[in-house]
């Protein structure tokens, strides 16, 4: 056994080990700076996956400015020939119906929900993205197949945003 090769392997095994959490450490204490630009992301929603009629995707993205995106890109059947609905749209809402939707969401569970344990086909996965609104933030994900039960007030609320926001959609 050549025991230099071991003890060099050990040592330069050790010393990458040593140094990873330090990089981990350094890139999580980002630097604080200053908000002049209030545009942080409170909530991003996709629905994604395949259905009956084909894949769709649809994302909700609202920032804290009140700036709102809504984009899809679904199968669609037309006289036999399968296209793409592919759409975005903005708007803006007040920076305080922004947060006002934002602590709706919160209210419902949106902070704690976790993944649905449940295992469906045919239904797009929701997937809920929500954060804090701060600069350096904190956030929460989770995924759900439908809006029942713990899912169904978040659920609905984003159903029912997308709907008052964007009727056309």
């Amino acid at each position: 056994m050549n025991r230099p090769a071991l003890l060099l392997s050990v040592a330069a095994c050790s010393t990458l080990f040593a140094v990873a959490p330090r990089a981990e450490q350094s890139f999580l204490q980002s630097r604080v700076c200053p908000n002049s630009i209030r545009h942080e992301p409170l909530l991003i929603f996709e629905r994604s996956g395949g259905t009956l009629l084909g894949p769709m995707y649809r994302s909700l993205t609202v920032y804290s400015d009140g700036r709102v995106s809504l984009s899809k890109n679904d199968t669609v059947f037309l006289d036999a020939r399968v296209g793409q609905d592919v759409a975005v749209a903005t708007i803006s809402i007040s920076p305080a119906d922004a947060a006002g939707f934002w602590a709706l969401l919160v209210d419902a569970g949106a902070f704690s929900l976790c993944d649905m344990d449940a295992q469906v086909t045919d239904v797009p996965l929701n997937t809920v993205t929500i954060f804090d609104g701060r600069t350096d933030s904190n956030a929460h994900t989770y995924s759900y197949w439908i809006a029942i039960d713990e899912y169904a007030g978040v659920g609905t609320l984003l159903s029912n945003f997308i709907a008052t926001h964007f009727p056309d959609f």
